[in-house]
C-alpha cells in the first residue's frame, strides 16, 4: 500500500517543533496579509506592520525600543515598519521631550480612525487561529509558545 501524498495547500503535519513553528508563522503571516489587504489599508502596510499597528492601537507615544519589545521585531525592523507606516500617513513620529536621542511613535489622525478596524482584524485573526482549541489547550499552547519564544531569545545571548 503506497503512502498517499498530501494535496496542495494541505501539507502533512510535521512532527518536529521547529517545522510546526515555521508553518504556523507562515500561515499566520499569510492570514494577516489577507486581512490587511481586505481592510482597505495602503499596500505598504504588510503583515510585519500588523503587530506595530496593534501595539500602537493600545498605547500612544511609544519609543521604537518599546515597540521592538512589544512586537518581538528587531529594532531595525521596527524602524523600517514605522517609516513605511509614516509614509502611509498612519503614524506620527516626534522627538521624545525627555530624551532627545529617542523618538516617540503614535497613531496619526488617519491611524486613529482605523483603530476599530485594527481591533476587528486582531479579533478575526485570533478567532481563526484559536478555532477548534479548548480553553485548556489554548492556555497550554500560549504558555508553551511563550516558553519556546523565551528559549529562542535567550539562546543567542
Amino acid at each position: 500500500m503506497s503512502k498517499k501524498s498530501p494535496t496542495p495547500n494541505t501539507p502533512s503535519t510535521p512532527d518536529d517543533l521547529a517545522t510546526l513553528l515555521t508553518h504556523a508563522y507562515l500561515a499566520h503571516a499569510s492570514r494577516l496579509e489577507a486581512l490587511l489587504a481586505g481592510s482597505g489599508l495602503p499596500k505598504r502596510v504588510t503583515a510585519g506592520a500588523g503587530p506595530v499597528l496593534f501595539a500602537l492601537s493600545q498605547r500612544d507615544n511609544v519609543t521604537l525600543g518599546a515597540l521592538s519589545l512589544a512586537t518581538g521585531h528587531a529594532p531595525s525592523t521596527v524602524t523600517g515598519v514605522v517609516g513605511n507606516l509614516s509614509k502611509a500617513g498612519l503614524v506620527k513620529r516626534v522627538k521624545n521631550p525627555e530624551d532627545a536621542r529617542s523618538t516617540l511613535v503614535s497613531l496619526s489622525v488617519k491611524g486613529v480612525a482605523l483603530k476599530n478596524n485594527l481591533k476587528s482584524l486582531r479579533k478575526d485573526l485570533a478567532k481563526v487561529s484559536e478555532a477548534g482549541l479548548s480553553q485548556t489547550q489554548l492556555k497550554a499552547m500560549k504558555s508553551g509558545l511563550a516558553r519556546v519564544s523565551a528559549n529562542l531569545r535567550s539562546s543567542g545571548e
